[in-house]
């Protein structure tokens, strides 16, 4: 939140979804917030390690968002561990999306 701060957008812009348990239904979430609300652009702010994965999904939902990511040595250096369990989500993802669909209560 920070960022946005500092970039200028204050807080009458922005829409804070708190529901989702983990990053597909909050993309979903967000994509149906969005489409309430008429936005039609947004940028999504994360770390560069997650992209792969958010991109992924945002794809396969029919988000359509821009990114933003940061990335410095030391959280290069930290991300073994998590490139492991991020390849691990990556792979439940997508052969979750080739044996089911999306519930229809998230659509």
């Amino acid at each position: 939140m920070d960022y946005l701060l500092k970039a200028g957008i204050g807080e009458n812009k922005k829409i804070i979804e708190n529901q989702a348990k983990d990053t597909v239904e909050n993309l979903i979430y967000c994509r149906n917030i969005m489409k309430g609300h008429g936005i039609r652009r947004s940028i999504l702010i994360s770390n560069s390690f997650h992209l792969r994965r958010i991109w992924y999904i945002a794809k396969s939902i029919g988000f359509h968002v821009d990114f933003y990511c940061s990335r410095n040595t030391k959280t290069i250096f930290r991300q073994t561990f998590h490139t492991i369990n991020e390849l691990r989500i990556f792979m439940k993802i997508f052969w979750a999306n080739k044996e089911c669909s999306i519930p229809s209560k998230l659509k």
